[in-house]
């Protein structure tokens, strides 16, 4: 009986780490398992240090959000499917869901973006984004984490600073920076579902929405709603907040994506604008895998990457902008492989970051 008992627990345990299905873990934390070791990277995508002056860089805020695995991006409906299912393109949109969030906020018209300058530069730290992007005609805006507008605003023709309210340690920050005319859209707070960004709930942040967003609406600002994570609960946030704004206005919705496969953010980027038709804003996006497996791009796999999501979201018209991830020194990336690196240390373009600018 005992030999029994100790041979079903041997079977269990070596069907504990016995290689599992493809399909990845949906993930739901800015952390990643390599060698079996987690590896916190909370420290991504900080709000930035309300001490910065607004002629300098954003230095103190870092990269990126990490999100889930392309398992968890995933999303032929309101509940995300696996990274192994085969995720449909945006020419087959008709067949992801079609779910409609009882929406209490209203939103502006639908239009056309197709074809328009949407590309956007999310920087930080010493880099001299002017000199990154000379020569290009695609660049609409650029972000960094706060609403902190740097000085060289006016060497990039063409191009708007986008401030953001990360969270609510920018309360201070935004009622100082952002007033009539300083700039035309405005962005939710950063990862509102993720640990270790701006983590809050959905009513929350609603309250937040009402007493620091909310009002820009009279000072000629177009809104754009908090940014998730491709995690399950991202969308789940999303609907929850605007369900919980009444008398809200969210004009834009955003979003975050990162994995490997570009068919994958296609069908999850079609289900946001589906749940909630207005237009999209992917505000960060790499060829990354944050799934714990490890299975990172190579640098033909991100090139593939780059020029299948780039025409996506160039051409579809309900995509009105998007930044890849990331115009950063090395130190900076949080985590993303540097495959993703637009930007060398000189600030001269890499050959993706060149692609990406279309130069």
């Amino acid at each position: 009986m005992l030999f029994n008992l100790l041979a079903l627990a041997t079977l269990a345990v070596l069907g504990s780490v016995a290689p599992g299905p493809t399909t990845a873990l949906s993930v739901e934390s800015h952390n990643f398992v390599r060698n079996g070791q987690t590896t916190s990277r909370a420290r991504r995508c900080r709000a930035r240090d309300t001490s910065s002056p607004a002629s300098s860089t954003a230095s103190s805020t870092t990269s990126t959000s990490s999100s889930s695995s392309s398992s968890s991006s995933t999303v032929a409906t309101t509940t995300s499917a696996a990274a192994a299912t085969t995720s449909k393109a945006a020419s087959s949109s008709s067949s992801t869901s079609k779910t409609t969030s009882k929406s209490t906020a209203t939103a502006a018209p639908a239009q056309n973006y197709a074809g328009s300058a949407k590309a956007c530069i999310t920087y930080t730290g010493d880099v001299d984004v002017p000199k990154f992007v000379s020569g290009s005609n695609k660049v609409a805006c650029v972000m960094n984490w706060s609403s902190w507008k740097p000085e060289w605003m006016g060497q990039i023709k063409d191009a708007q600073f986008v401030p953001m309210y990360w969270g609510s340690k920018q309360n201070a920050d935004l009622r100082k920076n952002v007033v009539a005319g300083f700039a035309k859209y405005v962005l939710g707070m950063n990862e509102p579902n993720q640990d270790g960004q701006s983590k809050m709930e959905a009513s929350d942040g609603a309250a937040l929405w009402k007493q620091y967003i909310q009002p820009l609406k009279s000072e000629g600002y177009t809104l754009v709603s908090p940014a998730p994570t491709n995690a399950d609960s991202g969308l789940t946030w999303l609907q929850s907040f605007i369900e919980a704004c009444d008398g809200c206005t969210v004009d834009h919705i955003a979003a975050h994506w990162y994995g490997t496969d570009p068919d994958n953010l296609i069908s999850h980027l079609t289900t946001y604008h589906n749940t909630f038709n207005r237009p999209i804003w992917l505000t960060e996006y790499a060829c990354q895998d944050f799934s714990g497996r490890n299975q990172q791009c190579s640098s033909d796999q991100t090139w593939a990457f780059m020029e299948k999501t780039q025409n996506f979201l160039d051409n579809t018209s309900w995509i009105f902008r998007y930044a890849y991830f990331g115009a950063l020194p090395d130190d900076a990336m949080g985590g993303v492989s540097t495959v993703n690196k637009l930007i060398n240390s000189d600030s001269s373009p890499t050959a993706l970051g060149r692609k990406y600018l279309g130069i």
